[in-house]
């Protein structure tokens, strides 16, 4: 391997970050799915008042967790749960694939992706205290 040291440790560094972002992700993109699905079974038993309220909290879990799937390579990363978890996923595999430094669209990407991983996460425990507790629901 003829790539140096600094290069070696920016792609470990980066790597790293990527890597912990996803587990900081996963378990809250887990949490939403089941409080949708709880949504759910509470909307099929309500009417009136408290199915708009249900409705409105699942369509904000809906904002929230996205559906976009994979996106495409060099399209910008959905702010979105499933948009920054594909995003990610991609950067880790893009820097794991071949030991040499980082590419300069994947330096300034990655500490892009954490900032997004941190938001969504702030975002998360904001719709749990102002749009799940009243509700009763527990993910």
């Amino acid at each position: 391997v003829k790539t140096s040291l600094a290069d070696l440790q920016k792609q470990f560094e980066l790597s790293q970050q990527a890597y912990e972002d996803l587990l900081a992700l996963q378990p809250v993109i887990d949490k939403v799915a089941a409080a949708r699905a709880q949504l759910k079974t509470m909307r099929d038993k309500a009417s009136g008042a408290q199915a708009a309220k249900l409705d409105a909290a699942s369509k904000e879990l809906e904002s929230l967790e996205g559906g976009e799937g994979r996106r495409r390579r060099r399209g910008p990363h959905a702010a979105t749960l499933s948009g920054t978890r594909d995003s990610l996923l991609q950067m880790l595999s893009m820097l794991q694939e071949v030991d040499v430094a980082p590419t300069t669209q994947a330096l300034p990407e990655v500490p892009k992706l954490h900032q997004s991983t941190v938001s969504l996460i702030e975002r998360w425990h904001e719709v749990q205290k102002q749009g799940l507790a009243p509700l009763k629901i527990q993910p």
